[in-house]
């Protein structure tokens, strides 16, 4: 699945501040897996789609990792490599990552990126105040 990056706000037609019905609704078909220590989040295995929501059940976060692609200035961030994801984000925010176990967040744009084994394995927006 391919989505595209929208900083503030999500991936393509995801949405922070979206009901869960909502976000199950337009994945239905796909895997998707909840796990009993974490009932807030729905796990989409199939297409690499983490969305976590909150007391009331909007959507708080959503990481994206393969076999999607998410892209940023018409380039898929996931596998490319930390200094390339760097370079291209760097265009478009005037802020510093914090980096934070194995993570490059930008809590001022709110989004991140996880570098494994020096590639861009998934990528992070989330609603103020997440991380």
């Amino acid at each position: 699945m391919t989505f595209d990056l929208i900083i503030h706000e999500g991936f393509s037609a995801l949405k922070i501040g979206q009901l869960r019905s909502e976000v199950g609704a337009m994945l239905i078909g796909h895997d998707l897996t909840v796990h009993a220590r974490e009932p807030n989040t729905d796990f989409f295995t199939d297409i690499g789609l983490i969305a976590s929501y909150d007391q009331e059940n909007t959507l708080e976060y959503i990481e994206i990792s393969f076999p999607s692609k998410a892209y940023l200035c018409k380039s898929n961030l996931l596998g490319l490599t930390r200094d390339e994801a760097l370079n291209i984000i760097k265009t478009l925010i005037d802020e510093e990552p914090v980096l934070e176990f194995g993570s490059f967040i930008y809590r001022g744009e709110r989004l991140a990126f996880k570098v494994f084994e020096g590639l861009v394995e998934s990528v992070s927006v989330f609603k103020f105040g997440y991380l």
